[in-house]
Formats: C-alpha cells, structure tokens, sequence
C-alpha cells in the first residue's frame, strides 16, 4: 500500500502537540479503566477518554501513520494465536463449529438489516457493527472502509458490556 505524499509532510506544530494530547489522554482513560477491572479496559477507557475530551472540544487526532502501525501490530497478535492444536480442537467439534456459524451469520445479518432499515445506517458501517470479533479487528476494517467508526465502536462497546454482564449472571 502506498502512502500519499500528504501524510509524509512534516507535521506542524500544533498536529504533534494534538497527537500528544490525545496520546496521553487515551492512555490515561486505557489505564484507569484498567485498574477499575473493566471489560476491555485498555481499549474502551481509551475511547471513552478521548471521546470525552473531543466532545469537550479538544482538537484530538492521530496521524495515519501511527494508525497504520497500530493496525500492523493488532494483526501480528491476532495471526500470533493460530496454533495447530486450535486447527485440531475445531475439527473435534464440527456441529457445535457449524451452528456457531449459522448464529453468527444470522445475528449479524439480522442486526446489519436492523441498523440499515430503522436507523438508516449505510450497509458497510451496519454489517460492521453487527459484526461479532474483537473490537480492534472491526475498528480497524471501519477505518479501512470509511465507515461510521464512532457509532461502530459504539455498537461494539455495548455489545461487550451486555455480553460481560450476561457472563456474571
């Protein structure tokens, strides 16, 4: 992938100075989370963070080539994971795999028809946030895609406290 020559100019002043800001603020909001022992903590007291800051006006942002770096390295860890013993747990189990499957694919195309038909939400941003994965994979195919990357995260972030909450009951 080429990188236009836009984000290879050098960054005023003001760009590096908002880059730290919402650097700091987000690892703040990460680590607090942390420390309270909340679902996902790093990621979603980083977005609730910068997203409070932003909504209290804050000019927040992050250069593309450190989001690029961020999604290279989210990929390394997640390709990390595949192991021949998981290749050989989910084949003992080809039913149970199956009618995974069918309810993924049911309860994501059902609430991708939900968001698109009653809220009028664009096919890509609706079938993104009704995707079921980690919240870091679908952010950074929102991204990538150009869709609605804060009513995703939205979306995803409930979806994990409903699911935190039903696990606890």
């Amino acid at each position: 992938m080429k990188l236009p020559l836009a984000s290879m100019a050098v960054p005023s002043r003001a760009q590096i100075v908002n880059t730290i800001e919402t650097l700091v603020v987000g690892a703040i909001g990460g680590l607090l989370f942390l420390w309270m022992n909340l679902p996902g903590g790093l990621i979603s007291g980083a977005m609730m963070a910068v997203g409070a800051a932003a909504l209290c006006g804050r000019p927040l942002a992050v250069p593309p080539i450190i989001t690029q770096a961020v999604l290279v390295l989210l990929g390394i860890s997640l390709g990390s994971l595949v192991t021949r013993q998981l290749l050989q747990q989910m084949t003992s189990y080809p039913l149970t795999i199956g009618l995974l499957a069918l309810a993924t694919f049911c309860s994501t195309f059902g609430s991708s028809l939900y968001l698109q038909r009653v809220h009028g939400w664009d096919r890509t941003s609706a079938l993104l946030a009704g995707s079921p994965g980690a919240l870091s994979q679908i952010i950074m195919l929102a991204t990538e895609r150009g869709a609605d990357v804060a009513g995703i995260a939205v979306v995803q972030t409930i979806r994990v406290i409903i699911l935190t909450a039903a696990s606890f009951n």
